[in-house]
């Protein structure tokens, strides 16, 4: 793909020529959502479901040396770079790189402003882990904003899990982390902001229970999915919005402007309840 040439210069821009001895190798290539499936074979449309708009891929190649591979994306909102690297699970170190980031085995991923970078050595050693984070460092010095992370993680209450944090739109990526059945009973579409986040365990067995947010264009469709959960995925509600799932296992929502908060897999009724009124305390709730 051949990017419009503004979009391309202002990503060339953001990536070094050279580094450590490494240098670009051959063309930059281009992908936009319409054929990210050719970089990343089964996982683009993780980036297409949060909006994706232009990605440059670079090789920076040096003899006798493995091969770095960076690929930058251009995700049009900071809340969508930050999505992009949630999307993982994030249990590794950062990198002090970007916004957030994390290191692992030759594979650096950080996002930063509007922004989400992938930076792998083909073999790590010693040399290419010292360039892989040089050159993400690079990236990190001339992107000048930081970025803004979604307004949503002010509703979360204290405890969550960092590893285990997702932001999404529709439910495309929703239901990769969480079974809430086919039919789409949140409504989800490329309108709707949600986060989910785990409570306890970082491993999903032992996960005392899950907190997922989702705010909606209107307090309209915001009630409208609030009543629809009553006859459906939380039908036999109580009047505090909580319902057995499972042996022990409580579930719940509560409404809150264009903002419904639901708690999944809570050990207890009044630990889920909690819950929800913790996050509906701190959520601001129906805001233009």
């Amino acid at each position: 793909m051949v990017a419009p040439q503004n979009e391309a210069a202002g990503l060339v821009r953001l990536l070094p020529a050279e580094l450590q001895g490494y240098r670009a190798q051959g063309k930059d290539e281009f992908f936009n959502r319409d054929n990210l499936f050719s970089l990343i074979n089964g996982g683009a449309e993780v980036y297409r479901a949060l909006n994706v708009q232009t990605v440059i891929s670079r090789r920076y190649a040096q003899a006798a040396a493995p091969d770095i591979l960076v690929d930058l994306f251009d995700m049009g909102s900071s809340a969508d770079a930050f999505g992009a690297f949630h999307h993982d699970v994030r249990e590794a170190a950062g990198a002090q790189v970007g916004h957030e980031s994390e290191y692992q085995g030759g594979v650096l991923h950080f996002w930063k402003d509007r922004y989400f970078v992938s930076v792998v050595t083909l073999q790590e050693n010693e040399q290419s882990r010292k360039a892989v984070l040089g050159i993400g460092q690079a990236i990190d010095r001339v992107i000048a904003q930081k970025g803004k992370k979604p307004d949503l993680l002010a509703c979360l209450p204290a405890g969550w899990l960092q590893s285990h944090l997702h932001y999404f739109h529709g439910a495309t990526l929703l239901d990769r982390h969480l079974d809430l059945g086919d039919s789409n009973p949140l409504g989800l579409s490329n309108e709707t902001a949600g986060i989910l986040t785990r409570y306890g365990s970082s491993k999903p067995a032992e996960s005392e229970l899950s907190l997922l947010l989702v705010r909606y264009r209107s307090e309209l469709l915001a009630e409208k999915i609030y009543i629809g959960l009553g006859h459906g995925l939380l039908a036999g509600r109580d009047k505090d919005g909580m319902v057995e799932r499972g042996k022990s296992r409580w579930s719940g929502a509560k409404r809150l402007g264009r903002d419904l908060i639901l708690v999944l897999n809570a050990t207890s009724a009044p630990a889920g309840l909690i819950k929800l009124e913790q996050a509906k305390s701190l959520c601001p709730g129906a805001r233009p």
